[in-house]
């Protein structure tokens, strides 16, 4: 790669290149140029940094299947020539990532071309092409949310500040994927470690008992059965040994089995207030939070649906096991995780899917999306519980603001209607804005 990217201007410079570092590598420096082998100023303390014990190679056998690499080289010597450093290949790829990032999928969307174009643009003629093409519009709510992506000849007309999408409503529809999920933990706080997770998605099964890194609580013990000895890295059931692996790899397996289906829905029972929190610290400790996400379309929280839907008058309480006993008359071992996945399943495709709207989906970043309000809590323009309320649609703080700036008052009452919410937020919403201009 060195003598590639040192930009050699004739096939010949190249091929000499080539042809000193395999003699290099065995000790022959006759070839050697100075800007790159330093043999030539210290022969006898000369060491190689990057092979065993600093000393060059020997193995003739090898030797031979070396050159025969660089031979192949040399046959493309014509093509390699002009091709120089690669940090223009990099900085193109930075700039599509800016337009499209990875860590969004774009790639379903009708604005992923136009996302791309924007990148060629930029990279072939820098943001001065922004002024030379005509702003047009079309209706309130496509500017909005997709900004100018929604316009025709949308590749010369796409704004590289204004290319992000909002989020729409969530729906149901077309969503077949549906994986059932459950944690067993040290505690109830949310900083618990994971000591079970399970998850289902009506063929395949995922269980897994995870060794923890705290102490099991004994009333968590109690009910889950679980209990741990850390002086024989030992897990056991309800008294029985039972295999565990460390938190990454369950992680790690987790990710895997989702990654099987198309953006799944993830549902079980209480995850918003708690399951989803406690998996959502452990993800963000080993830098998985992001992948694990992007897999994610939406989640759901039967105990929600349950407490809409179902009277109380006709349960004892909201607890699975209640409600699998009552609806589906199946007295099943509960606080084991592979059991409890096994259970809401039926319970929900049964009696509380057709229930459902797009209304109780939420992303399962939330959390994050609540602590980028931080700001506008603390100066009171809303309340920490409309900030929720914002979270669980996939609005962000961003969101709104950008809207603001595409089409003012207009726009913010706009996504508002779109996602249900109360227009008095909107007002909220357009003076701060307005206030934060001037």
């Amino acid at each position: 790669m060195y003598a590639i990217s040192s930009k050699q201007s004739k096939e010949d410079e190249l091929c000499e290149r080539l042809d000193s570092i395999v003699p290099h590598l065995f000790g022959d420096h006759s070839g050697c140029s100075g800007d790159w082998c330093t043999y030539s100023k210290q022969p006898e303390t000369y060491r190689y940094k990057h092979l065993p014990k600093g000393e060059p190679l020997s193995n003739e056998n090898l030797r031979k299947h070396l050159e025969t690499v660089t031979e192949n080289y040399k046959k493309r010597s014509s093509q390699l020539v002009d091709l120089g450093s690669s940090q223009s290949n990099e900085n193109f790829n930075n700039i599509v990532a800016s337009k499209a990032p990875k860590h969004r999928s774009y790639g379903g969307t009708s604005s992923l071309k136009a996302r791309v174009s924007a990148a060629v643009l930029q990279k072939n003629k820098g943001y001065t092409w922004v002024n030379k093409h005509k702003k047009t519009f079309q209706q309130i709510k496509a500017t909005v949310l997709e900004g100018k992506t929604y316009q025709p000849q949308i590749e010369e007309n796409v704004s590289v500040r204004d290319i992000e999408t909002i989020p729409t409503e969530y729906s149901l529809e077309c969503i077949d994927n549906y994986v059932v999920f459950d944690l067993e933990t040290t505690g109830l706080s949310r900083t618990s470690d994971i000591t079970q997770i399970s998850a289902y998605d009506g063929t395949n099964m995922l269980n897994l008992y995870v060794s923890p890194r705290q102490s099991i609580s004994s009333k968590a013990s109690d009910v889950t059965g679980i209990t741990f000895s850390f002086e024989r890295n030992q897990m056991y059931c309800h008294g029985v040994p039972v295999e565990s692996v460390c938190i990454r790899t369950a992680l790690l397996q987790l990710i895997e089995m989702i990654q099987k289906e198309s953006r799944p829905v993830l549902v079980g029972h209480n995850i918003h207030s708690y399951d989803i929190p406690v998996l959502r610290n452990v993800l963000r400790e080993f830098n998985l939070l992001s992948s694990f996400d992007n897999l994610i379309y939406g989640c759901i929280d039967t105990l929600k649906i349950a407490k809409r839907e179902i009277p109380k008058a006709d349960v004892q309480n909201y607890k699975q096991q209640t409600l699998v006993q009552k609806f589906l008359e199946i007295v099943y071992d509960a606080h084991n995780s592979e059991e409890d996945v096994r259970s809401l399943y039926k319970l929900f495709h049964l009696k509380l899917k057709q229930t459902c709207s797009g209304k109780d989906l939420f992303p399962f970043n939330y959390l994050s999306i609540v602590e980028g309000f931080s700001s506008v809590i603390v100066k009171k323009v809303i309340s920490k519980d409309t900030a929720r309320k914002f979270s669980c649609t996939g609005l962000s703080l961003h969101h709104p603001e950008l809207a603001y700036k595409r089409n003012n008052d207009d726009g913010v009452k706009s996504i508002m209607q779109e996602h249900g919410l109360k227009g008095k937020t909107a007002n909220v919403f357009k003076k701060f804005f307005s206030e934060k201009e001037e």
